[in-house]
């Protein structure tokens, strides 16, 4: 059974497993724009078999199956940043780790005999990777800091143009290929709050997603924007490690805490790590766990309500118990437990202990020099803020031109109907485009990579014989795709996340709909991913 063992060096040098941040802002600052082409270099032509537009968790696992399965090397990797590990690579602020446990979000073929905690750090996460990428020899696919910007379908040659630029020169690409596989993922570009003078801030403004570590928090007075996973992390690792002055937490949502995972998930771990059927076995124990508590996100009979309402009271009953009295009100949901996202607690709350910390709901007016100013009047002082508000998932989605057929635009084809895309991943009128991470790949009670794992099964299983040229193309027929969508769109109307049926709105769902969460259960992705429904595909 296949494994990798990390050194743990980056607990020494965390600064060599994350983005440069000058970098970072040069790829990921929403006021970039498009990146800088030189006209006056010829444009680069290179062609593959097949290209994989994005080096991060997903793209990786696309690469691996088509070595292992496939044994095909025609492959190219495009990756904007200069590494490989995707938003483990790009995140990096302080108390930045994995939010489940680790042994449950890496890949199944290719278990870590060395975590050093159940949810280890960010640095640790991507030493990881890179063990994992340089096991395989994945670099030598790989075309780091290129941005691809447009994709087009040529209908007569049976095969899609990549469009791009070298992100340092600005030489122009020009990419050729049969297949492509787009793992770009949604939490990638920072979403800044639209307050009015926020960027014209005196001091020091950062987002979570894009962290200076070169900015002293010593003795400073910090701000920081919103509740969500990120601030949770940040907060009581800012406290514990840089010794600010003071922080002020500012947040109009709520969420739902969990109590830590226990310490014993960990020792068994350690005792174990050496015999890889026994970690294999802690997965399928986590995986089992998960999925019994997929009822509480959806049903309306009585077994699916007790297992909701015994969930919401022990989350109750932990925050009420290890926060201050005091936030008890400005913590505690009001909306139905797995509405938003669910957070496992590593401290959060029993930071809130600390006499340096603030917490207000009171809804920011303005900023105005380096004062933050609340609509109540009050003045915040701050030397730094930190947003912690979340990705722009529409930047995400919509980067770019993706045309298809008959010059179709896949903005246009989704802003027309809905972001949607067949059990996740294929797009009518878009052949031979399959998407890991697609619309309603994300899911609220399990690990992301193991629906990736599953989303590239389903890759193997249906793009196989594209891969050796018995067919030229595949896609997904019109029938089949709006017949997904429409049964997608069915069964999450009566889902409680980011929904009016679970009183609340998150970054699920937007404008009453929700494109980013999973219908089913993981049990029902894993088995529709490996059996798939052959008469649903049009091959050419």
């Amino acid at each position: 059974m296949p494994s990798v063992s990390s050194p743990l060096e980056s607990h020494k040098q965390p600064e060599k497993f994350r983005v440069n941040y000058e970098d970072a802002c040069n790829v990921l600052h929403p006021k970039k724009g498009k990146f800088f082409e030189d006209e006056s270099i010829p444009v680069k032509e290179t062609s593959s078999k097949v290209a994989i537009v994005g080096a991060g968790l997903a793209g990786i696992a696309t690469a691996m199956s088509l070595l292992k399965n496939h044994g095909e090397t025609d492959f190219t990797m495009f990756e904007k940043h200069d590494n490989f590990g995707g938003t483990w690579y790009a995140n990096t602020y302080p108390g930045c780790c994995c939010d489940i446990p680790a042994i449950w979000y890496s890949y199944s073929d290719e278990l870590n005999t060395t975590w050093s905690g159940v949810q280890p750090p960010q640095h640790e996460m991507e030493e990881y990777i890179l063990a994992v990428t340089k096991k395989h020899e994945l670099a030598k696919y790989a075309r780091f800091e290129t941005a691809i910007n447009d994709l087009e379908w040529n209908e007569s040659k049976k095969e899609w143009t990549l469009k791009g630029v070298e992100i340092k020169t600005g030489r122009r690409l020009k990419h050729t290929c049969k297949i492509v596989v787009s793992a770009r993922g949604g939490l990638v570009y920072p979403q800044f709050p639209d307050i009015p003078g926020l960027q014209d801030f005196s001091g020091k403004l950062m987002h979570s997603a894009l962290w200076d570590h070169s900015t002293p928090i010593k003795g400073k007075k910090v701000v920081v924007i919103g509740n969500g996973c990120s601030a949770a992390q940040l907060v009581p690792a800012l406290l514990k490690d840089y010794e600010p002055e003071s922080i002020v937490q500012l947040f109009r949502s709520k969420h739902w805490i969990l109590p830590e995972i226990p310490k014993f998930v960990q020792n068994f771990y350690v005792k174990v790590r050496g015999f890889l059927p026994a970690i294999t076995g802690i997965r399928y124990v986590m995986a089992a766990a998960a999925e019994l508590r997929y009822p509480i996100f959806k049903g309306k009979w009585w077994l699916p309500r007790t297992i909701h309402w015994f969930h919401q009271r022990s989350s109750r009953l932990y925050m009420e118990k290890t926060s201050p009295e005091k936030y008890h009100d400005l913590l505690i949901p009001d909306y139905k437990y797995g509405c938003k996202r669910l957070i496992f607690d590593q401290g959060y709350l029993k930071s809130l202990h600390d006499d340096r910390l603030l917490l207000s709901n009171v809804k920011i007016d303005r900023v105005e020099g380096k004062y933050v100013i609340l609509e109540n009047g009050d003045r915040i002082e701050a030397d730094i803020i930190a947003a912690c508000t979340g990705y722009d998932l529409d930047q995400s989605m919509f980067v770019g031109n993706i045309v298809g057929e008959k010059g179709k635009t896949l903005k246009d084809l989704w802003r027309e109907e809905r972001p949607a895309a067949y059990e996740t991943s294929m797009v009518k009128g878009f052949p031979n485009l399959f998407i890991v991470g697609g619309p309603n790949s994300a899911a609220g009670h399990t690990s992301v990579l193991l629906s990736i794992e599953n989303m590239v099964q389903m890759f193997d299983r249906t793009f196989s014989p594209v891969l050796k040229e018995k067919y030229s193309t595949i896609q997904v027929s019109p029938e089949a795709h709006d017949r997904w969508r429409d049964e997608d769109l069915k069964h999450l109307d009566t889902a409680i996340y980011g929904t009016s049926e679970g009183g609340c709105t998150s970054w699920y769902s937007k404008t009453g709909i929700n494109s980013t969460v999973y219908p089913y259960s993981h049990f029902t992705m894993w088995y529709r991913t490996r059996f798939p429904n052959y008469s649903d595909f049009e091959y050419m």
